[in-house]
């Protein structure tokens, strides 16, 4: 629990599938409570997937933020 801010809910959820032997690939979708605090509409919900090839890996991830328009974040990480 946060000791400076009301209690909240956060939920995720991913569903990970084999691409063979090249890698995996994940699609993932959550929910962050602390995120909708005075923001409307969609605020709080992330949407986003990845690719891991063994020693590559890249991430996405959507978020909106209401009026504030919306934030994409991508990662690409090398393993060595």
């Amino acid at each position: 629990l946060p000791v400076d801010d009301d209690p909240y809910m956060s939920l995720g959820v991913e569903l990970t599938a084999g691409l063979g032997k090249v890698g995996k690939g994940a699609l993932r979708t959550g929910f962050n409570q602390a995120a909708t605090r005075g923001i409307d509409k969609l605020a709080g919900v992330t949407v986003g997937g990845g690719l891991d090839f063994g020693w590559l890996r890249f991430d996405y991830a959507w978020a909106p933020y209401g009026d504030l328009g919306h934030a994409n974040r991508a990662n690409l990480s090398f393993r060595f």
